[in-house]
């Protein structure tokens, strides 16, 4: 029910309903199903409170939904500015999904991470290990571009 009102006419009331559902269930795959919901709405609406959200559902969610999960977490982590957890939870995703097909996008999210937190050397590590593994992927930059990476190589600070 609380699902159903969070993507409708009463949002407040859904939230509500699903907090108390991951407070008061003895059921743990409906107190997981909660979190996640929490955790997926506010990541749209304010992605601030879905992190808590996303990390409870993590402790409990199993290799089906974790993959998701941590994907959702990190781009969110981006989202509010916390590059430190967007790593870790990127490194996470990448330890638990060696050879998943999404490994370029996450290898870039990551990548962009370490570039706002000023770790120039090791986001053009990663930007580069993408390149070399993927010679056709138009999405990073050369190093000739009027990139955000090439300007910071010409010593130009990355925009905060």
């Amino acid at each position: 029910m609380g699902g159903i009102l969070i993507q409708g006419a009463d949002p407040g009331e859904g939230t509500r309903l699903l907090n108390k559902v991951m407070t008061e269930s003895n059921k743990p795959a409906l107190k997981l199903r909660a979190s996640i919901l929490l955790g997926q709405y506010y990541a749209d609406t304010m992605p601030e409170k879905a992190v808590p959200y996303l990390e409870e559902s993590l402790k409990t969610a199993g290799p089906d939904k974790r993959k998701s999960l941590l994907l959702l977490l990190g781009k969110t982590c981006l989202r509010v500015k916390d590059y430190g957890k967007a790593v870790e939870t990127f490194n996470t995703y990448i330890k638990e999904n060696p050879f998943d097909a999404n490994l370029d996008e996450v290898n870039f999210l990551r990548a962009r991470a370490h570039l706002e937190r000023g770790e120039i050397e090791r986001a053009t590590e990663i930007f580069e290990s993408i390149r070399k593994d993927n010679p056709f992927l138009n999405s990073i930059p050369n190093q000739t571009s009027t990139s955000p990476l090439s300007a910071t190589r010409k010593g130009i600070p990355p925009a905060r």
